[in-house]
């Protein structure tokens, strides 16, 4: 038995409103992933980054492009 049927079946076993606080708590823990992984991409994006604070990109203007999007 896979852990999600696990879970199913332990919280069909539940009464209703500790069904609900069950469903409160998988919330958070989605949530709490969630954050992570937007912690990591800004770590990552940071490091990426990191010593191109001071680089000197050019401006280019519309007739610099040899071709156009259209």
């Amino acid at each position: 038995m896979t852990t999600v049927e696990q879970l199913i079946e332990k919280a069909r076993a539940l009464p209703p409103p500790l069904q609900i606080e069950a469903l409160h708590y998988v919330d958070y823990l989605t949530e709490k992933q969630h954050e992570a992984d937007l912690e990591w991409s800004r770590f990552s994006l940071e490091m990426a980054l990191r010593g191109m604070e001071n680089e000197v990109w050019p401006e280019y203007q519309t007739g610099d492009y040899s071709e156009k999007w259209q």
